[in-house]
């Protein structure tokens, strides 16, 4: 009994270890890319009786999403384990729910010399792995790699690594590089390109050291966390930039993926924002660039104004960029640290770190919403709102020195995340046979519109509900019965267009809105209907633009696409070679002949089917875009026949010739409707547009044929072709 109570004595004296905000060296849920589940360890207490690993788990996107840690997870020290004995904060091996949580591990006692370890969630599939986790006192001893922050701006400044350092967005080779490697202490001289740079690292003091950087003396800390710690003083400036929307600008993207478990070759990114300039309602663009052996690359992308990029291999998801700016990205897939450099980079850095939760449950409705239904979605969305905004609040007393700039972006995202569910319910309204509620209208314009930022607009969340609020709007006054007569199918567009467009354009032109946001709402209607329509305006419809399209770059974008189609109105088809008659095919009825009589004379070539109409959007992205596919596939011999699927002749003709889709490999038909029905019941055509390959001897292959998917198919005609 004695010795016992000795012993008990013994452990209360002995000190509890504690490390707070340990660093790790891999963490394999720092953003998964889907749902944006994130695990981050934020303390460890090494005691006498017990090991306790305090965890933060967030979901920030999807917080009705589940995730469950099991009561096999354990610490690995070495070779030895050692399995959780209970969990505060939730329940061992039940699905839990919640947008974040703050969890508390108690693990038996681990060596009291215990430097680092890994904690494991079990062995199964999917299980949650963050190793090397250790106190950050080791980690400020090393200076390769590191990643420095400027303590009087909160800036990230500077990088070390092995090959290579980065400082004002650039890469610096080094020409000298001597580190001790007990203090870190340095001296190097690094180059890009023809300029030098002199840096002197000095002796670390509880992660801060000076570096003299060129002529500049910085006070810098090391950068262990995840992302970018909050700025030191609050920044209240309130503009973003804008560039009216003129056409030509762009940002320039540098960056560096670390990843030692696979090669990256390219990086992708892609914007979602409308192309004003082809007036698509909903549209992306996505480009890459090539990534080198220590995983460096480097792109410009165009931009209309201020948006949204995402890097798609990037879990931490996109942040917003403005015209003309240059920004240096890292994304470390090991450990999931992301941070970026720049001159205007504070903005970014936040929106990556303080991703504010969703709260809105969208509520389950049928497939056609009423008009009962939809004015009782006015009081969810009021609520939703007001719940999204709680949620923010909470984010910014958290972090009290967020900048305004970031609250402005935050509060606009959370509001129009809502609203544009609300509008999008016009998606589902029978507008054909009723009218639009007028409490839905008035909600909107009087509750909803006047939050939408002008300086945001060409935001994801902005750009989305502007969207729809334009469609509903223009569904809302367009009437439901047409009448005219006309004597050609050119006369009866443009009576058709000025009746269903007038009663939108004097909509437009009496609301209380802004010029810019009167311009771009007809902007966006006008152009669209261009492109569905391939007609340019009618001359009263041009005279709408002059009036009401008041913003130069927006006005410019309309008169271009109408001179575009008045051009392609007057030429005649540029190749008539590529245009086949159903001649060809008289007397043929059954899908399966008429397929074979087209592929026929091709015979030892590769034929590419796609079935597309004028009628549908996504055929007509896909044409305009065809091209890409033909230069990734120019290396083997493929014949692209096209079907089209009830276009009237005129159509026909004007598209392919718009697209130019021509030349000795293009082949068109248009096919009467029986014939062609015939082919697609045959194929069992579910959707458009509609893909299929066939091999050199005509038989079918059974692949995914999307013609929208280069990558794929330039994998797929390496594998069967041999080139």
């Amino acid at each position: 009994m004695l010795f016992a109570l000795v012993a008990l004595a013994g452990q209360a004296k002995e000190k509890t270890i504690v490390w707070e905000q340990p660093t790790i060296e891999y963490n394999n849920y720092c953003g998964d890319g889907t749902s944006s589940l994130n695990l981050d360890v934020t303390k460890v207490e090494l005691k006498a009786a017990e090991t306790l690993v305090y965890i933060t788990m967030k979901r920030s996107l999807y917080p009705e999403y589940w995730f469950k840690f099991v009561s096999d997870t354990y610490l690995k020290v070495g070779d030895k384990r050692y399995t959780v004995v209970s969990a505060d904060g939730i329940e061992l091996d039940k699905q839990e729910y919640g947008g974040k949580r703050d969890i508390v591990f108690h693990f038996p006692p681990l060596p009291k010399d215990t430097k680092a370890f890994d904690f494991i969630e079990g062995d199964g599939e999917g299980a949650f792995h963050v190793k090397g986790i250790k106190p950050v006192e080791e980690r400020w001893k090393q200076l390769l790699p590191s990643c420095w922050r400027d303590d009087q701006t909160g800036d990230w400044k500077i990088a070390f690594f092995e090959n290579y350092a980065i400082y004002d967005c650039k890469f610096w080779d080094y020409q000298q590089c001597d580190v001790n490697p007990k203090t870190g202490e340095a001296k190097m001289v690094m180059s890009n390109g023809d300029d030098e740079l002199t840096v002197i690292v000095g002796k670390d003091k509880k992660g801060a050291r000076t570096l003299q950087i060129g002529n500049q003396t910085v006070a810098c800390s090391m950068i262990t966390s995840r992302f970018l710690p909050d700025y030191p003083t609050k920044d209240m400036s309130t503009s973003f930039r804008d560039n009216g929307f003129h056409k030509g600008d762009s940002v320039t993207l540098v960056g560096v993926v670390r990843s030692e478990d696979k090669k990256i070759e390219k990086v992708k990114f892609w914007s979602a924002f409308t192309d004003l300039y082809e007036g698509a309602f909903f549209a992306t663009s996505e480009y890459e660039a090539a990534v080198d052996s220590l995983g460096r690359f480097q792109v410009t992308i165009p931009v209309v104004n201020l948006t949204n990029l995402y890097l798609l291999q990037w879990p931490a998801g996109g942040f917003i960029v403005e015209p003309g700016e240059t920004y240096f990205i890292m994304w470390d897939a090991k450990n999931g640290q992301t941070l970026v450099m720049g001159e205007h980079a504070r903005l970014q850095n936040e929106m990556i770190a303080h991703e504010v939760p969703h709260s809105f449950h969208r509520p389950e409705s049928e497939e056609e919403t009423t008009a009962e239904e939809w004015v009782s979605y006015i009081d969810v969305c009021k609520k939703g709102i007001a719940d999204e905004l709680v949620a923010l609040d909470s984010v910014l007393t958290s972090a009290p020195t967020l900048s305004e700039r970031y609250r402005i972006q935050a509060e606009t995202d959370a509001r129009l995340g809502v609203s544009t569910w609300f509008v999008g319910r016009f998606m589902d309204y029978p507008f054909w046979e009723q009218e639009m509620p007028a409490e839905v209208i008035n909600y909107t314009n009087e509750s909803l519109l006047p939050h939408l930022n002008e300086s945001l607009i060409s935001t994801d969340a902005a750009n989305a509900f502007f969207s729809y609020y334009t469609s509903m709007m223009c569904e809302a006054t367009s009437p439901h019965e047409i009448n005219y007569w006309a004597s050609s199918a050119e006369e009866a567009h443009e009576q058709s267009m000025l009746i269903m467009l007038k009663p939108f354009y004097e909509y437009v032109k009496d609301m209380k809105l802004s010029p810019f946001f009167k311009s771009l709402m007809l902007t966006r209607v006008l152009n669209n209907n261009m492109n569905e329509s391939l007609y340019p305006l009618p001359a009263k419809a041009m005279a709408w633009v002059d009036e009401v399209v008041t913003v130069p770059a927006l006005h410019d974008c309309v008169v271009a696409m109408h001179k575009k189609y008045t051009e392609i109105r007057k030429l005649g088809l540029v190749a008539t070679k590529s245009l086949h008659s159903a001649d060809e095919l008289e007397g043929v009825s059954e899908g399966e002949s008429l397929l074979a009589k087209l592929i026929e004379p091709y015979q030892g070539k590769f034929v590419y089917l796609d079935i597309w109409g004028s009628w549908c959007g996504p055929c007509m992205a896909a044409l305009k875009e065809s091209h890409v596919l033909k230069e990734a596939l120019k290396d083997h011999d493929i014949i692209y026949l096209y079907l089209a699927n009830n276009t009237s002749d005129e159509d026909w003709k004007t598209i392919i010739n718009a697209y130019g889709l021509t030349g000795d490999n293009i082949v068109h038909y248009n096919l009467p409707e029986q014939q062609q029905r015939a082919i697609e019941e045959f194929l069992q055509v579910d959707g458009f547009p509609f893909y299929r390959l066939f091999d050199k001897n005509g038989k079918l292959y059974d692949v995914d044929a999307d013609a929208r998917h280069v990558e794929n198919m330039q994998h797929f005609f390496e594998t069967v072709d041999g080139k």
